[in-house]
């Protein structure tokens, strides 16, 4: 695909296009491909990442509209906030006291003037953004107008119906959150969602077509048969992901049912990897007899692990307020699960949209509520049939040719972006700001 059919996209986010987490992955191989040239981010988050834009700008903690005598204390009149060690970055946020930064949620970030002018003369056609709180959807529409260009939403989980929710000390964030959001809508022609239920429900919602965007990855042209199962250790369950958001409840009560199973004469195990931080957390309470909690994975270590497996696990949170704020959420590993050609073996909610995905696809076994005798009935099922394994796995491989493969992915992706970006006839140009010379590294 020539440059020119790509539009110059400025990215607005908490998180850069590739740190690790659900977000940059998603974000990441969404993007993978996009001429570097026409491509910029404006992100808060300190996580480290490639750089992968013409320009890319990280605003601090304390760049916020007010608070410039802050910034000045902890990074110095004169020091390059982009440039600031950890140290400083540390020193800010033990200067703001835990009981203020509720209330710093409502002071918008301001752009330095300098960076304003980068953004102008990068010229950005659409502006894309997932959101996620008060602040970024401000900033976002702020460049936006900047530029008199669109803003593309990207919804990665249902915060605008759970941030702020039910709590008497937020009720000023949480109709501010929403304010915010209304104004967002109001001016996006289109928006985006993280999985197929949430376009369906968000395009009623606001009024506006919304498009389904997911991970993506790479799918095999034929699937990897499934090697035999050791005798001594029986199918392998995988497990790749976080522990936090109550799922390592869930892969404890998985440990406990497949124990209970080995105990029978049934054999299996499952096999945890998990961000290290994750496995200093929670890794003991998930690890027993039936459970080994082995470490973490970089990216290009996943699919191997995965093909190593039987069964692939994907679990949920029970807990009300968690099921809530996932229920129109998809996985970040549910595609390369299905890429791998292996059948998925899922405990969570059933109205979740990650856990109604595997059941309407008929791509693996899913337990949708707490029952200790189904989900022990469903292990007996899925480690003693190799024929509904390998079925499954088929199905999963074949729905993953179908719905995740990163060229045709991508090329919808930027097909929508672009028809966003260009489809209309007539536009004003930006706002006109007099400027020199720039350099890339603002």
């Amino acid at each position: 695909m020539s440059t020119h059919q790509y539009p110059r996209v400025l990215v607005v986010n908490g998180e850069s296009i590739s740190t690790p987490t659900a977000t940059g992955i998603t974000m990441s191989n969404l993007f993978a491909g996009w001429p570097k040239e026409k491509l910029a981010q404006v992100f808060t988050s300190s996580l480290p990442g490639e750089r992968r834009g013409d320009f890319e700008y990280r605003l601090h903690p304390t760049e916020r509209l007010g608070l410039g005598w802050l910034r000045d204390r902890v990074a110095g009149e004169n020091t390059n906030p982009r440039k600031a060690g950890k140290a400083s970055n540390a020193h800010a946020k033990a200067t703001l006291l835990p009981c203020l930064r509720k209330w710093l949620e409502l002071l918008p970030y301001k752009l330095p003037s300098r960076v304003e002018e980068a953004i102008l003369q990068f010229r950005p056609e659409v502006v894309h953004s997932c959101l996620g709180n008060i602040q970024i959807p401000v900033l976002a529409l702020h460049c936006a107008k900047l530029c008199n260009v669109n803003l593309i939403p990207h919804f990665m989980d249902d915060w605008p119906s759970t941030m702020y929710a039910g709590r008497p000390d937020l009720v000023i964030q949480r109709r501010l959150l929403l304010s915010t959001l209304q104004r967002i809508m109001k001016v996006a022609p289109i928006g985006m969602g993280i999985s197929d239920l949430m376009a369906t429900e968000y395009s009623a919602a606001y009024g506006v077509p919304f498009y389904s965007f997911m991970n993506c990855t790479s799918v095999a042209p034929e699937i990897e048969p499934m090697a035999a199962p050791d005798p001594t250790v029986g199918p392998r369950f995988i497990y790749t992901g976080c522990l936090h958001h109550n799922r390592w409840r869930s892969l404890k009560e998985i440990g406990d049912a497949l124990r209970h199973v080995n105990s029978e004469g049934i054999r299996g195990k499952l096999y945890v990897y998990a961000p290290a931080e994750d496995i200093s957390e929670f890794g003991g309470r998930v690890a027993g007899p039936s459970v080994e909690v082995v470490g973490s994975l970089a990216q290009h270590e996943v699919m191997g692990v995965m093909k190593s497996g039987h069964v692939m696990v994907h679990v949920e949170s029970f807990e009300r307020d968690m099921r809530k704020y996932t229920r129109l959420s998809m996985s970040t590993k549910i595609p390369q699960y299905m890429a791998a050609g292996r059948p998925i073996f899922c405990y969570g909610p059933s109205e979740v949209a990650s856990c109604s995905f595997i059941e309407e696809n008929e791509c693996g076994i899913v337990v949708g509520s707490q029952n200790r005798s189904e989900l022990a009935a469903a292990m007996r099922c899925i480690l003693q049939d190799a024929s509904l394994r390998n079925r499954l796995g088929t199905k999963a491989w074949a729905i993953a040719r179908q719905k995740f493969t990163s060229e045709d992915v991508r090329e919808r992706f930027r097909d929508v972006i672009a028809q966003t970006a260009w489809g209309r006839s007539e536009r004003q140009p930006p706002v006109a700001i007099q400027r020199q010379k720039i350099s890339s590294h603002v």
